[in-house]
């Protein structure tokens, strides 16, 4: 019996924290009609050079891959920058003819360039001009507390962001972040991925204060309050959403 795989990518300056209540619902499922696998992978450091998100990606595929955990019964969840690693993943699969994943759960990402604001842009650029300790000291202590606020944090999620913050890999959050900007998928790319088989499942709010929603040609499930980070506030439609990724025969019980 092959096992079935959940792989958790989280966005810029996020770890397997921003996960929490999904490894709490899938994590170490022996109770699950089929043994699932749920892997957090770490950012390949240092970043191919010249290859942004299509290097993470590849790297990201081969370390899944020698796990076992990439085939036709993976469920890639993939948070703002995972989501753009999960969809470069999916197109890199389908052009050198390896398996492709069965589904790919995007809360609060991007799934088209356009969707990458000037602002952001910008933000990354300016970001370059500042020291890492500049940059460490405003992460955990100016901008975490204002940015739980802007998502509706509660209290005790505003406090996992902050050691979340306080955790940040500056180095590789510059090098990921340059990644982000330089990424391409149109859509023309999404349907080379559902022409594969590929289901993409998309949770986004309407009034997220990082990304703005996708494209009115984009199928997905919409949040009407301010929110970005789903996998804490909306963690039950999240977690919906990763069983619905899931045929009915495969689909794991909670």
């Amino acid at each position: 019996m092959n096992p079935r795989s959940i792989v958790l990518l989280p966005g810029l300056g996020a770890n397997a924290r921003l996960f929490g209540p999904q490894l709490e619902a899938f994590g170490d499922r022996h109770d699950a009609p089929k043994i699932l696998q749920t892997f957090v992978p770490s950012w390949p450091d240092p970043i191919e050079p010249g290859r942004g998100v299509e290097g993470v990606a590849k790297n990201v595929g081969k370390h899944l891959k020698a796990c076992g955990a990439l085939d036709r019964g993976t469920v890639l969840v993939g948070f703002s920058f995972g989501g753009q690693v999960a969809l470069s993943l999916a197109r890199q699969a389908i052009e050198s003819g390896d398996a492709v994943p069965a589904a790919i759960v995007l809360p609060s990402a991007p799934r088209r360039t356009s969707q990458l604001t000037r602002r952001f842009r910008v933000q990354v650029a300016a970001a370059g001009l500042l020291p890492n300790a500049a940059i460490g000291f405003a992460a955990s202590e100016l901008v975490a507390g204002p940015f739980a606020r802007a998502c509706g944090l509660d209290h005790e999620q505003t406090l996992e962001l902050q050691r979340m913050a306080a955790e940040l890999d500056v180095p590789q959050f510059r090098r990921l972040a340059r990644a982000a900007c330089r990424w391409r998928f149109e859509a023309e790319d999404e349907r080379a991925l559902r022409d594969a088989g590929v289901r993409i499942l998309h949770l986004h709010s309407r009034r997220d204060p990082v990304i703005p929603p996708p494209p009115q040609d984009c199928d997905f499930e919409a949040i009407e309050e301010s929110a970005h980070l789903l996998t804490w506030t909306h963690a039950d439609r999240v977690n919906g959403m990763i069983e619905k990724a899931f045929s009915p025969q495969d689909r794991p019980r909670t």
